[in-house]
């Protein structure tokens, strides 16, 4: 059976894709699955936040640099690896990479589009979208960063139905989402932890996806 693929991907930097694969690496580990975050962004976010990992005392997730030329060699490598999750950061904008970018979401058995509620979030991810579904590819919205008692957010949520489905949380913005990164951490990682809840209430949504 071939691992699952998850691939995180936006036109538009800025909305929290390496923040969603850490935290759903780690409730993957969390869940005794051997998880993969494959980090495909030249910042190399995702990696420098495995590097910081603590090797004691949290569940571990390893991290692999790649690109997307070396993307065929690397789902070689996690396959023959018998992962039970890999989990693809990618990077910001998709012009330059289209065609490449459809590649590994085809090989994906989920494509999560994270977004913010504003109308430059949705000017930029709901043309993707109708994008990946021209090439016969689903994709799913996640709202994030958002204030549920904005108007804005309500706006977002009848746009992005209109396109596609919409995962069934949304992920404020949550300051301890950010202090625990600089330590290679996350909410998850500690005892209530702002946040917790609904990451957790996200990777449920993920792994019913996955192998629902």
């Amino acid at each position: 059976m071939a691992t699952p693929i998850v691939l995180v991907s936006s036109p538009k930097g800025g909305v929290g894709k390496s923040t969603i694969v850490k935290n759903m690496a780690v409730c993957a580990a969390q869940a005794h699955l051997r998880v993969l975050a494959v980090d495909l962004d030249p910042q190399r976010t995702l990696a420098l936040w495995g590097e910081r990992r603590p090797r004691t005392e949290v569940v571990q997730v390893e991290v692999l640099p790649s690109t997307y030329d070396e993307w065929s060699q690397s789902k070689r490598r996690f396959s023959a690896a018998s992962y039970d999750l890999v989990i693809v950061d990618t990077p910001p904008g998709v012009e330059h990479d289209v065609e490449v970018v459809k590649i590994v979401a085809r090989d994906s058995k989920l494509v999560l589009l994270p977004t913010g509620p504003t109308s430059v979030d949705l000017d930029s991810v709901l043309p993707w979208a109708n994008g990946l579904k021209a090439a016969r590819i689903s994709p799913t919205f996640l709202l994030n960063k958002t204030d549920r008692r904005r108007k804005s957010f309500r706006t977002a949520q009848r746009a992005l139905l209109e396109v596609a489905p919409l995962a069934p949380v949304e992920i404020p913005s949550y300051e301890d989402i950010h202090i625990f990164d600089a330590r290679g951490l996350t909410p998850l990682d500690i005892a209530k932890g702002a946040g917790t809840s609904d990451l957790e209430t996200l990777w449920a949504f993920l792994r019913g996806q996955i192998h629902g």
